[in-house]
């Protein structure tokens, strides 16, 4: 797996929401910003994918709830 620089995954304007999101919001969930930010669920799992990728964000799991923090 190639790490690209953080400046290039934060160009896409919904990453950068969902990102800035996440700082402001650490333990948020999906869902939650999907409905803070009027983003679709599928296209916030998408851009939590590629944060999670690039290990500027972790999922925390307990049971079936996911919050996620910044690295």
């Amino acid at each position: 797996m190639r790490l690209i620089d953080n400046r290039e995954v934060l160009i896409n304007d919904n990453r950068v929401k969902i990102y800035n999101a996440i700082t402001d919001n650490p333990g948020i969930h999906m869902r939650e910003i999907s409905r803070k930010l009027q983003i679709s669920f599928s296209t916030v799992r998408h851009h939590i994918r590629r944060l999670k990728k690039q290990e500027m964000i972790r999922i925390e799991m307990k049971g079936n709830e996911s919050r996620i923090h910044r690295n």
